[in-house]
């Protein structure tokens, strides 16, 4: 436990200089990440569901952020919403996939639930509950989302701390880029395909393990792509190399 809080303490510091001025930015930076509302959003939409349950699913795929946030959340932010692979696929640090599961069907083995109010998708949907089996559904996806994105499953062992000193930018570069420049959004919806989850934690690892620098051609050439480029953020930045490799990544997080 120490030892991990020490990674999660240098973690915060090499982001913003302390960890307390993590706490400090979050209001700066808390909307400029690719948008949650729009992963989940095009899912659903692909499924036939109707508006009124599309928007359901929507709204709650973003608050995982908003109720995991703060400083008294900030350690379990920090954990909750990573999956780091080094290149053997060992998880380093993170446990995203336990979310992701408990949210989706409950906890499985003797272990406590980390899903929101120890609720699932599951169970409600057993009991015809559909709105609120939407809602768990919605609240899940947003830790797979977040652990098929390359900076919240890139180990940054072997001294590649860009990985951490730069996550912000990336994500808020995405951000920038998601419906305006190069608009993610429209290259994400092009795409029909989908992958067939049957176990959750499995299918998150396997979703990490396609975008980490550390086990996947994508992801490694993504991040040294952008780290030859300078680390490029706002509207419209970026090579068309870099925009083709990236948009891969979106849509193989939508799938």
């Amino acid at each position: 436990m120490v030892k991990r809080f020490f990674l999660w303490f240098v973690m915060c510091a090499l982001v913003s200089g302390s960890g307390f001025a993590l706490v400090e930015r979050e209001n700066e930076w808390k909307y400029k990440k690719y948008n949650h509302i729009d992963f989940a959003g095009l899912a659903a939409e692909y499924w036939g569901l109707p508006n009124s349950r599309v928007e359901n699913i929507k709204k709650a795929s973003l608050l995982p952020d908003l109720n995991q946030r703060g400083l008294s959340n900030l350690f379990n932010h920090q954990w909750s919403h990573a999956y780091f692979l080094n290149a053997e696929g060992e998880v380093t640090w993170g446990d995203a996939h336990e979310d992701f599961n408990d949210n989706l069907i409950g906890p499985t083995g003797d272990r406590a639930s980390e899903a929101w109010e120890e609720q699932s998708a599951a169970k409600f949907y057993e009991e015809n509950n559909q709105q609120k089996g939407d809602w768990y559904l919605g609240y899940a996806v947003h830790y797979i989302v977040d652990a098929s994105i390359l900076v919240h499953c890139s180990s940054s062992y072997q001294l590649n701390w860009d990985l951490v000193t730069h996550h912000l930018r990336f994500e808020s570069w995405i951000h920038d880029n998601f419906t305006e420049g190069h608009n993610f959004r429209a290259l994400m919806a092009a795409d029909k395909e989908y992958y067939e989850v049957s176990e959750p934690m499995e299918a998150l690892h396997k979703a990490a393990m396609g975008a980490s620098y550390w086990t996947s051609d994508l992801g490694r050439s993504i991040w040294d792509q952008y780290r030859n480029e300078s680390y490029p953020s706002g509207v419209g930045s970026g090579s068309k190399e870099l925009v083709q490799l990236v948009s891969q990544m979106m849509v193989n997080s939508l799938r």
